[in-house]
C-alpha cells in the first residue's frame, strides 16, 4: 500500500513539475512579437502572401485574440488579399514543450476577402513559396485546428471581364487537417439580391489540392 501511495505522489509530482515547466514556456514563448513572426513567417512561406496583425492581446492559459489583420502579398502588390478587425485564436499547451504552436479553434470576425483574377490565378498572390528571410522562429506551427469559424464575411472577386461581390459569408470548418479530407460549409448573400442565399457544402483535401463543392441557391420566402 505504501509503494502504491509513494508511486501515485510521484506521478502527481512529475505532472506538476511538467505543468510548471509549460507554464513557464508559454510566458516565454507565447509573446506578441514571436506570434506577429510566425505568422508572418508561416504564411509568406507556404503561401507567398503576408499576415500581419496591428495588435496582439494575449490571455495565457486560454486564447489569443488579434485585431487590425491584413493579408498581402509580398510580391508589391498593394491591395490586401484578406482584412479583418478581430480573430482569436486557441492553442494547445503540451506542443510548447517541443517549441511548438498547436493552432486548436480559430474564430474570424468581419473579414474580407479581395481577390483578383488572371488567367485562372490570383493576381494579387505571389505565386512562389517565400518567407526565409525572415527572423529565425522561437515556434514552429501545428495547424490542427478542430474547428474554423468565419462570420459576417465579404469576398470582392474581379476577374478579365467581370467582378462580383458575396456579403454576409459564414464559413465553419471542423477536424482542419494538412493530411486528411475535411468538410466546411459556406453561406453568403450578392449584395443586389439579398433574400437569395448561396450556401455551398465542401470536402476539401489540402494534400491533393482538390475541392469537391455542392452549390445551392436558396431563396427566402
Amino acid at each position: 500500500m505504501k509503494i502504491i501511495r509513494k508511486i501515485f505522489l510521484a506521478l502527481i509530482l512529475i505532472f506538476i513539475l511538467i505543468f510548471a515547466v509549460i507554464l513557464i514556456l508559454e510566458r516565454i514563448l507565447v509573446t506578441p512579437e514571436n506570434i506577429r513572426n510566425l505568422l508572418s513567417h508561416e504564411s509568406a512561406r507556404h503561401l507567398g502572401a503576408e499576415i500581419k496583425a496591428e495588435k496582439v492581446h494575449i490571455k495565457y492559459l486560454k486564447e489569443i485574440r488579434l485585431e487590425g489583420l491584413t493579408f498581402k502579398s509580398v510580391n508589391g502588390v498593394k491591395e490586401d488579399l484578406f482584412s479583418c478587425n478581430e480573430a482569436a485564436i486557441k492553442y494547445g499547451l503540451f506542443p510548447l514543450l517541443t517549441k511548438k504552436f498547436l493552432v486548436k479553434e480559430i474564430y474570424i470576425k468581419d473579414p474580407a476577402f479581395n481577390f483578383k483574377l488572371m488567367n485562372g490565378r490570383i493576381k494579387n498572390l505571389s505565386q512562389g513559396k517565400t518567407g526565409d528571410s525572415f527572423k529565425k522562429q522561437s515556434l514552429g506551427l501545428l495547424f490542427l485546428p478542430d474547428t474554423v469559424k468565419m462570420v459576417n464575411g465579404k469576398i470582392s472577386l474581379e476577374t478579365e471581364k467581370e467582378s462580383f461581390m458575396l456579403e454576409n459569408l459564414l464559413l465553419s470548418a471542423k477536424d482542419v487537417s494538412v493530411v486528411f479530407p475535411f468538410r466546411l460549409s459556406i453561406s453568403a448573400n450578392l449584395p443586389e439580391n439579398k433574400d437569395k442565399e448561396i450556401t455551398c457544402e465542401a470536402t476539401m483535401n489540402v494534400l491533393k489540392k482538390r475541392l469537391l463543392a455542392i452549390l445551392k441557391l436558396i431563396k427566402s420566402l
